[in-house]
């Protein structure tokens, strides 16, 4: 916040805004919604913020370290629709712990930004197991071969963690993309 208020008074940044209109997006973390910083936002003439609030589930983001609550996400809608300010939802589907349910509440709080006039787009990514990764690293600790073998198909890595590490099934990589339209389909700038 005080690097956004720092930018605010500096003089090269007000004549820039005197001279353009500059509408700003920035990335934003729903962890540091407070009406401060959504002033600050304002004030610099921020039209959009993305935000990666990665699920609206409590649990999903708990268990995988996500760092925001449940609170802090609603506080992050209301607060930018006090200030003018459109939000590009992102969300990763496929977490640890992920069920139907979780990824029904992501469609569900979706629908609640829809309604309340601030959704812009919504940005559905599939997590992804990358070497080296903790994913990686608890799916070798599983299957040590991962580790020894020169090439693993990802698919085959997706499947394995999918399988260990979600609660949607067999069909988990279906479900995942079926949820995963669904968020993008309910984007108002589709």
């Amino acid at each position: 916040t005080n690097l956004l208020e720092s930018l605010i008074q500096c003089e090269p940044f007000k004549q820039l805004y005197a001279d353009y209109s500059i509408g700003w997006i920035f990335y934003f973390q729903a962890l540091y919604a407070n009406e401060r910083v959504f002033s600050a936002l304002q004030k610099l003439n921020t039209k959009i913020i993305f935000v990666g609030f990665d699920s609206a589930n409590e649990t999903i983001r708990t268990l995988n370290a996500k760092g925001t609550t449940t609170k802090s996400q609603y506080l992050t809608v209301e607060l930018a629709k006090k200030h003018g300010i459109m939000i590009q939802a992102a969300f990763v589907l496929g977490q640890a712990g992920e069920t139907k349910e979780s990824l029904e509440e992501n469609v569900s709080f979706v629908k609640y930004m829809m309604d309340q006039g601030v959704l812009q787009r919504v940005i559905a990514g599939v997590f992804t197991v990358a070497p080296e990764s903790p994913g990686f690293n608890a799916l070798v600790k599983m299957f040590p071969y991962l580790k020894e073998t020169d090439y693993v198909p990802y698919p085959v890595f997706q499947k394995l963690w999918y399988d260990n590490f979600t609660k949607l099934g067999p069909n988990a990589a279906n479900i995942i993309d079926e949820y995963s339209q669904r968020l993008v389909d309910l984007s108002p700038d589709k």
